[in-house]
């Protein structure tokens, strides 16, 4: 009769076919926390190659807007975290703007609270003139 192993991950017993040092169940591929997040925010979830991806595949969360997807993200931690309550209402209030390559997030009902006094404040304006 051969010999049982104990998984070097859960301990369970059990008979490798290979050399190796993990049972069945712990090399089964499990969700990440993010997507199970999504899951629990009834959000759209699938497989998703972007663009420079070659064929390589990742988690894709669908949603009509970010803002919308990064609330329901966040209410849905908040279900688990009471104090997360507060950063989902601020995030259902984002906003977006496009700025040549890049894009910025902002939160018009959360003040931001400079404690460096050297860093400027910028407006909209501000960035596209200086090209940031």
């Amino acid at each position: 009769m051969s010999d049982m192993f104990p998984c070097s991950k859960c301990g369970k017993q059990f008979l490798p076919v290979v050399a190796g040092t993990l049972c069945p169940d712990c090399l089964k591929p499990t969700k990440s926390a993010l997507q199970q997040l999504a899951e629990d925010a009834d959000l759209s979830v699938r497989s998703y190659s972007g663009r420079f991806m070659f064929g390589k595949s990742c988690l894709g969360i669908e949603g009509d807007n970010l803002c919308d997807i990064f609330a329901a993200l966040f209410q849905a931690a908040a279900d688990t975290e009471p104090d997360m309550q507060e950063v989902a209402d601020q995030v259902r209030n984002a906003r977006s703007d496009q700025m040549g390559l890049g894009s910025i997030l902002y939160f018009p009902s959360v003040p931001f609270i400079n404690e460096d006094e050297d860093e400027e404040d910028y407006t909209f304006e501000e960035v596209c003139d200086r090209g940031f």
